[in-house]
């Protein structure tokens, strides 16, 4: 049997909120640690942290657990959890959330390629308008507008991209 592990960077789903749960019609998940979460209004940083965590622990098995259920604000809620007796993957967790609090990016690679598509599918799916009321922040020419989101950053200097990203990301 593993030595207790008591992780200092998580919280048992019982002390999460003391309000919380009582209110919560659900599963109970006494026992057990949440680790990271998502919902439907997650940004390419949260949904990339939640994936690189599940990663990160083996996925999900007996120990981990992907919970779901409904939000009456945000639509849907998904929380990784961690079984309280199994210690090597809380070990593993606390110590990533460490990482975490010092810099909150998991998978620097992963995060970057999921905010360019989500700048890539604003900007495509943005009308000409739109595209020129950006291009105005900056000292981009208008034509720009008229081009798709891989034509546009190959003439762009960069300041388009930060306007974009600036946008798509709010």
């Amino acid at each position: 049997m593993d030595d207790p592990y008591t992780p200092l960077h998580l919280q048992r789903w019982e002390d999460y909120d003391q309000e919380w749960p009582a209110r919560y019609v659900g599963t109970q998940w006494d026992g057990w640690y949440r680790f990271f979460g998502r919902n439907r209004d997650s940004g390419p940083l949260e949904l990339s942290n939640f994936d690189a965590a599940l990663s990160a622990i083996g996925g999900e098995s007996d120990g981990v657990v992907v919970t779901h259920c409904t939000h009456a604000l945000c639509g849907w809620v998904e929380v990784i959890m961690i079984k309280a007796d199994a210690h090597e993957l809380l070990e593993r967790a606390d110590a990533i959330v460490e990482r975490y609090h010092d810099y909150p990016v998991l998978d620097e690679p992963d995060y970057t390629e999921r905010e360019h598509l989500q700048c890539q599918d604003f900007w495509n799916g943005s009308d000409p308008r739109s595209r020129i009321y950006i291009l105005r922040q900056s000292s981009a020419p208008a034509c720009l507008a008229l081009l798709e989101y891989g034509d546009m950053l190959r003439q762009d200097t960069g300041e388009v991209y930060d306007r974009v990203r600036g946008h798509c990301l709010d």
